[in-house]
Formats: C-alpha cells, sequence, structure tokens
C-alpha cells in the first residue's frame, strides 16, 4: 500500500470514529446543559421511604385504590403520573395535593374527572395521554378552572371528537392534540393568543385553518406525519406567521427542495426526517419522532387539491 493511500485511509478512518465520538458525546452535552435530574419515585411504597425528598412520582398499575390517600405524605410532591388506572373514575383523593404543578394521566380507563380537582390550583402542565374513555366535557372543565396552567396535552384518543365551541384555556403557552384522528382543528384555538407551541401532529389533516394566521405569539408547530396535508397551502399560512421559527414536518415525505420552494423568502426553520435529532429542550413529543430518512413520492403525496366552494 502506497504512503498517499495509507494516509487517505488514516484520515477517513479517524473522520469517521471522530464522528461516532460525537454522535456518543450529544446526549451528554444535552444533559451537562439541563443539569441533574430530578429522581423521579415509581410506586407510593418507594417514596414512603424518604417522603420529604418526593417531588415526582409515578403510579403505575395500581390495585389498591385507597392506597392513594398516602399521596399527602409527600409535601413536596409537584409532579405526579397516574399510569394504567382501571377503577373507572378518577380518584377524588389527588384533589388533595394542591401544591402539585404537573399531573398526567396515561393509560387510564376513568370517564369524568371531580370536580373537586379543581382545587388544583397550581397545576401548570396536564396531560390525557391514551385516555380513550375520557369525557372532554368533564375534561375542559377541569382545565378552565385552573388559572397558572401552561401546557395541556390530550393526546391518543380513539376517535375525533372536539367540537369547535370547545373553549381552551385562554393563557395556554403549549397544547398538543396530536395522534388523534383530527382532519380538522377546532375553532376554539384561536382563542389562545398566548399560545407559543401547538402539537397537531400524527393526525389527519386536510388543510390548515385560516384562524392559524391570527395567533401572534406562536413559534413552533408540530406538523409531522400528517399523510392528506395539502403542504402549499399549509406554508402559504404559516408565512404570515409573525413569530413562527420551526416547523417541524417529519414523516410527510417531503423534500428539502420541495420545502424551499414553498417557504421561499420565510424565517423559520423546517424539520425533516433527516433532521429528527435536532430537538429543543423545551418542548418534546411523546411518540417517538426518531424516524428513518422517507424516500421520494410523486408530488400528489402532498398536493391534494381541496373543494373550497
Amino acid at each position: 500500500m502506497s504512503s498517499f493511500t495509507k494516509n487517505k485511509t488514516m484520515t477517513i478512518s479517524a473522520k469517521i470514529i471522530s464522528g461516532f465520538l460525537l454522535i456518543l458525546a450529544w446526549p451528554l452535552a444535552a444533559a451537562a446543559q439541563e443539569g441533574d435530574s430530578i429522581k423521579t419515585y415509581h410506586s407510593i411504597e418507594e417514596g414512603l421511604r424518604e417522603p420529604n425528598k418526593v417531588e415526582y412520582l409515578e403510579v403505575i398499575n395500581l390495585t389498591d385504590q385507597d392506597s392513594l390517600v398516602l399521596l399527602t405524605s409527600f409535601p413536596n410532591l409537584k409532579g405526579l403520573s397516574l399510569i394504567d388506572y382501571h377503577f373507572g373514575t378518577a380518584p377524588e383523593a389527588l384533589s388533595q395535593l394542591t401544591q402539585l404543578r404537573e399531573l398526567r394521566f396515561i393509560n387510564d380507563d376513568f370517564y369524568t374527572i371531580p370536580a373537586s380537582y379543581q382545587n388544583l390550583v397550581n397545576l401548570k402542565k396536564v396531560e390525557f395521554i391514551y385516555d380513550t374513555h375520557l369525557n372532554l366535557q368533564s375534561t375542559f372543565q377541569f382545565v378552565a378552572a385552573l388559572p397558572a396552567l401552561e401546557e395541556l396535552r390530550i393526546e391518543g384518543l380513539s376517535e375525533p371528537v372536539f367540537p369547535d365551541q370547545i373553549q381552551f384555556p385562554v393563557q395556554l403557552k403549549v397544547l398538543s392534540l396530536r395522534n388523534n384522528h383530527l382532519n380538522a382543528l377546532p375553532e376554539g384555538i384561536a382563542s389562545i393568543k398566548s399560545l407559543e407551541i401547538l402539537d397537531v401532529g400524527n393526525n389527519e389533516l386536510m388543510e390548515l385553518p385560516t384562524f392559524i394566521k391570527m395567533m401572534p405569539n406562536l413559534s413552533t408547530i408540530y406538523l409531522d406525519q400528517q399523510p392528506f396535508l395539502r403542504f402549499d397551502y399549509a406554508f402559504s399560512i404559516l408565512k404570515e406567521l409573525p413569530a413562527l421559527s420551526v416547523v417541524h414536518m417529519e414523516g410527510n415525505h417531503l423534500s428539502r427542495e420541495m420545502v424551499e420552494l414553498f417557504t421561499r423568502e420565510s424565517f423559520f426553520k423546517v424539520f425533516l426526517d433527516e433532521d429528527h435529532f435536532m430537538r429543543t429542550n423545551h418542548y418534546t413529543p411523546h411518540i417517538n419522532m426518531n424516524l428513518p430518512p422517507m424516500l421520494g413520492t410523486p408530488s400528489s403525496t402532498f398536493k391534494i387539491p381541496i373543494n373550497r366552494n
């Protein structure tokens, strides 16, 4: 082997190893920027061993509903997740946890929210994920009574059940309605003038409503995995948002060239499949967005004619 070929091979190898190390170091660097994470306790029993240290708790597949009264033993509890809860009614005991900042219900089977949950006035984040029996009227009565609420996620419903007349809390900064089979967005979203992040990914939207233009603080929108969306019309609306900086379009078979055609003279960044590793720390979708690169498809995939008559 010549010295030139040998040196060239060593250079290529060094670049590959260097790139691999950068990939490994990226999550560590991100974690270092975020600081030390707070421990999450995974059962009431585990938390009772050091109750004053418990700030975040997951209660999974509970078999004894009465044990929830022990949650008042954690004076510093800030975040609670209730996962795989199968007693038909959301537990009344949670209404005593007035210090809570975050409340998550994941894969539970209750229908209604007790009126006493309106006592949880310090909640900033509420999530309902794959709670397929959820009664939306009861849910929105609950969240409407939360003056500090900034983030609301209702995801994974079995059918599109958001009527236009539903009123969202007007002080929200983050709203996620992803994975709900929506083919249109409820008009109530237009009233959230403070909204900064809107996640409606993994739905079945045909087009973006014009009321999106009237959201002055919207900086990030997730439109990933939308097989029927008319993207040329969608981008014409997005270009009129004054604060928009990030649009997520992963999983839509879009090429960079097509996006650049639609977004000419725009000031926002569009994330496609090849950008899936780039995320902000402020908000992360529940559904995995680490998608493989998509192959190109005919233009008819993302240009569906809409009859506006």
